[in-house]
């Protein structure tokens, strides 16, 4: 069910007024865009706040998706979430999406922590943020510890990340790390130039066959061969 601002300052509204209240609803994802339906209408900083709140008291243990896209949350309100998530409090979870959230690269330590946490995570947007290298391969260090056997798509689009994280993405997905995967998306402009290993390829296909990279022009290169 997708929830308008309004839907969801009320069930707000019940929270506040019963803390230990606990609801069964399983998508809070504000109001849908009209051409981007994977990104929630933002409901504002103020309102993420206090739902994030809800989210850390327990009051939506059963939440299988939640899109807070837009919200200008920043790292702080980012990190109570993802700290909250961290330690159970939506353990069936298998959407999460933060995109354009103002999100710093100290976030992505608790990225890892919740991908972790939630195994039956199927979708995380965190495009349109501030990870830089440092949080998107602290996030992608989840994946050296724990196969996301779930996971089907991956945004981190637009973080100001280099090919060195493409590269490592890629990397654990050939070591079969991610089988699920079918969309990943990076920055756009890092695919002009990117060379990948024929043998990397070969490994990708392999272990994640559904996969469909975000290049239309791939520069292989065989290693040991000239």
């Amino acid at each position: 069910m997708v929830y308008s601002k309004s839907d969801i300052l009320a069930l707000l509204q019940r929270w506040s007024a019963a803390p230990s209240a606990s609801f069964a609803n399983k998508s809070l994802i504000g109001e849908r865009r009209t051409l981007h339906s994977h990104i929630a209408e933002g409901i504002g900083k103020e309102t993420a706040e206090q739902l994030v709140a809800a989210v850390g008291r327990g009051a939506f243990a059963r939440l299988l998706e939640l899109n807070l896209a837009d919200n200008a949350m920043g790292t702080a309100i980012a990190a109570e979430l993802l700290t909250a998530l961290q330690s159970g409090a939506c353990p069936q979870l298998r959407t999460l999406v933060l995109h354009d959230n103002h999100i710093g690269s100290t976030a992505g330590a608790l990225l890892a922590g919740v991908l972790a946490a939630c195994p039956e995570l199927e979708v995380l947007d965190v495009g349109r943020n501030r990870l830089k290298d440092e949080g998107v391969e602290a996030m992608l260090g989840a994946f050296a510890n724990h196969a996301a056997s779930n996971l089907k798509r991956l945004v981190f689009a637009d973080n100001e990340e280099s090919q060195a994280v493409v590269l490592a993405l890629c990397e654990l997905v050939a070591e079969g790390r991610l089988p699920a995967l079918c969309t990943v998306e990076w920055t756009a402009a890092l695919s002009a130039t990117l060379s990948l290993p024929f043998e990397l390829l070969q490994a990708l296909q392999r272990h994640a066959p559904r996969l469909v990279l975000p290049i239309t022009t791939i520069t292989c290169t065989r290693v040991g061969v000239r």
